[in-house]
């Protein structure tokens, strides 16, 4: 691979994970998740097929988060990708 294509999908990784940060700080908003209360993105980091996945969740200390709020930012080699998925909240534990 070239130079000048690691730079293109890093420069496209990058901004799929802000994207998803963006995503994920709206609807922390929505449901009233503030950081002055507490609230922060958690980004864990996990093998997929082919590649690796950063997941970000809302995470609390003391306060259980919203079932099913992620944004998950995938990278593959085979085939090469970048991609990113977000999720809203489960209906049932919106409020």
């Amino acid at each position: 691979m070239r130079e000048t294509d690691i730079a293109a999908l890093s420069a496209r990784f990058a901004e799929k994970l802000r994207e998803a940060h963006e995503f994920l700080r709206g609807e922390m908003r929505k449901l009233g998740l503030l950081e002055c209360d507490g609230w922060r993105i958690a980004e864990s980091i996990r093998e997929c097929e082919g590649g690796s996945e950063v997941v970000l969740r809302p995470i609390h200390f003391r306060l259980d988060a919203p079932e099913g709020l992620e944004c998950v930012v995938t990278f593959t080699d085979e085939p090469l990708h970048v991609g990113a998925e977000c999720a809203p909240a489960a209906a049932s534990r919106r409020r």
